[in-house]
């Protein structure tokens, strides 16, 4: 009985190692979260903006993260621990308001839609 148990959790402890290395895909249905933490709500913004975002993903992983300004998307990054922003150089919008959105994407395919932050743009 000791023998079958023991063997048992070998089996479920190789599947779980190989599942997490990409042998094979767990099932992930969960999208990443993604907040944008700067610029803030309501910020005048002008010239180039550092568009800082964090991203988590509990299950199989960041793939990419866009950048859209006003619906439109403007820039694609891969996960890079070292720069999790974006520049959007403001310059190339006309003056005014505009909303800021960063989508992150996982391994699995699912999408993850930080909350919209409407900035105003005063470029000379």
């Amino acid at each position: 009985m000791f023998r079958r148990v023991t063997t048992t959790l070998f089996i479920v402890a190789v599947c779980l190692v190989t599942a997490m290395a990409g042998g094979f895909p767990l099932e992930d249905k969960e999208p990443p979260t993604v907040a944008i933490v700067s610029p803030v709500e309501g910020s005048k913004v002008l010239d180039e903006v550092d568009v800082k975002f964090v991203a988590r993903d509990n299950d199989s992983g960041l793939a990419k993260f866009e950048l859209y300004v006003d619906g439109e998307a403007l820039e694609t990054i891969v996960p890079n621990f070292t720069k999790m922003y974006f520049t959007w150089h403001s310059k190339n919008s006309k003056n005014g308001k505009h909303v800021l959105v960063v989508k992150a994407y996982d391994n699995a395919g699912n999408i993850g839609t930080s909350v919209s932050v409407n900035v105003e743009t005063e470029n000379r």
